[in-house]
């Protein structure tokens, strides 16, 4: 699994906010390069990551515990059978149906909250 850094590079602005809220983080940044910068400094807070992991519903905990178990390395369609799919929808979509509010499966509810990613 990429790191921090790795994983919000290349998202949008639209992303970002929805990481911001469901972190509970007020974003001040305006374009989405300095919304990198602001996320990845408030993201790497060890407190605030245990906050968050905290409130995560069982099932989302045990998806990145196994996730942890195997170095953070795991196959997607791995993951994705065993947790659940990520509904995959371009930026429009995304922000008319705010799929982060519903999660179906395990797998979205760690998307959104940037704890899982994917690598090639």
């Amino acid at each position: 699994m990429p790191d921090l850094s790795q994983a919000l590079q290349g998202n949008d602005f639209g992303f970002f906010t929805i990481i911001s809220e469901l972190w509970g983080l007020d974003l001040q940044a305006e374009d989405v390069d300095s919304a990198l910068v602001e996320l990845f400094e408030k993201l790497s807070n060890p407190d605030l990551i245990l906050e968050i992991y905290n409130t995560l519903p069982a099932t989302s905990k045990n998806a990145l515990n196994e996730l942890l178990l195997n170095k953070g390395r795991m196959l997607w369609a791995l993951f994705t059978r065993k947790h659940g799919e990520l509904r995959i929808m371009g930026r429009a979509r995304r922000d008319r149906d705010k799929p982060y509010l519903k999660p179906v499966s395990a797998t979205e509810v760690l998307w959104y909250r940037i704890m899982i990613s994917k690598a090639f």
